[in-house]
């Protein structure tokens, strides 16, 4: 079926079914071994394991059984693949507008879900809730030990503490959507964020990583996440600082719009924190200068930090830098 949302295009939904032994195309052991997740580490705060090829776990959908998925975008669609390999129940979602990445899961789970629900007689549980827990008083001292400046999937947040040791949480640094909340320590461990009751966050250190994590209700689950990683204490190196400002790729395909060759990128300060910016869905991320002419890309998210470690490499001319593949040299 079909069906238009408005202002946000065509949403198409088409229900599959796992194929029979019958018409096997792998064998049997191959797809449980896509199947079954591959690696697990301390700092795996994920709501979701990684198989070979599929994503495992669906905080919406675990109610159901196990969960096998694997989502994808281009610059103009986004498509969702959902199994329920133990109901052989399956669902495809394809969206053909321009950011239609929170539509199609959201459409994928729900469709999944009612399917059960019609197969079984199962019904979902009830949209979950956080926990609540009292308000305690401010610890400067473990405060301090928190703040500074974390990395995060998609660019930079900041946690700041004053002299009492309350804590303030300031969100997309160097974004127009750029807001700060403040943290109240909570008796379990947790802070509630002011103006946001879908968000708690803690502090902690795994495998001597410092990282802020989230949690929040995701349908019927109380899901945690990696929000970002705590930056080393740094300053902008004196060479880099000279290379801040405009650039345009020089070498990308002209006929084509790819994700990877955007139109501009930035080098910029923000709050004292180098930071590459593309308008694209390699997003904006935190910048760690190796060299003076090599920097990472830094931090950790939701997704292990997908695109962490991604070399920007300066030209020797000084004036242009290679990332992703493509040259972009600095603006007048």
């Amino acid at each position: 079926t079909s069906r238009i949302l408005p202002s946000r295009g065509a949403v198409s939904v088409c229900s599959i079914f796992i194929a029979s032994s019958a018409s096997r195309v792998l064998p049997a052991g191959t797809l449980a071994q896509m199947w079954t997740p591959q690696l697990s580490l301390p700092i795996d705060v994920l709501y979701f394991q990684m198989g070979l090829g599929f994503a495992l776990g669906d905080p919406a959908l675990n109610w159901a059984g196990p969960v096998v998925q694997h989502d994808g975008a281009t610059s103009w669609n986004y498509s969702m693949l959902q199994l329920l390999p133990g109901s052989t129940l399956g669902v495809f979602v394809s969206g053909n507008t321009a950011a239609p990445e929170n539509v199609a899961p959201a459409v994928a789970a729900k469709a999944l879900s009612r399917a059960y629900t019609a197969k079984t007689g199962a019904a979902a549980p009830p949209a979950a809730t956080l926990p609540t827990s009292e308000p305690v008083a401010n610890d400067s001292a473990v405060a301090a030990d928190y703040a500074g400046h974390y990395a995060t999937a998609n660019g930079l947040d900041s946690v700041t503490a004053d002299a009492d040791g309350a804590l303030s949480w300031a969100r997309h640094l160097g974004t127009p959507a750029a807001a700060t909340s403040a943290l109240t320590p909570l008796a379990d461990g947790w802070f509630a964020v002011a103006g946001d009751e879908s968000t708690q966050v803690q502090f902690r250190t795994i495998d001597g990583r410092r990282l802020l994590v989230s949690r929040v209700p995701w349908g019927p689950a109380i899901t945690e996440m990696m929000s970002g990683e705590l930056l080393p204490a740094s300053t902008i190196p004196a060479a880099w600082a000279a290379r801040l400002g405009t650039y345009l790729p020089v070498d990308a395909e002209p006929r084509t719009t790819s994700p990877f060759a955007n139109p501009t990128a930035t080098l910029a300060d923000v709050d004292g924190v180098l930071m590459l910016q593309l308008p694209s869905e390699v997003g904006s991320g935190v910048l760690q200068p190796a060299s003076d002419r090599q920097a990472f890309t830094f931090g950790i998210g939701p997704a292990l930090g997908r695109g962490k470690g991604n070399v920007l490499q300066m030209t020797a001319t000084g004036d242009s830098f290679v990332f992703l593949g493509v040259t972009y040299r600095k603006q007048a």
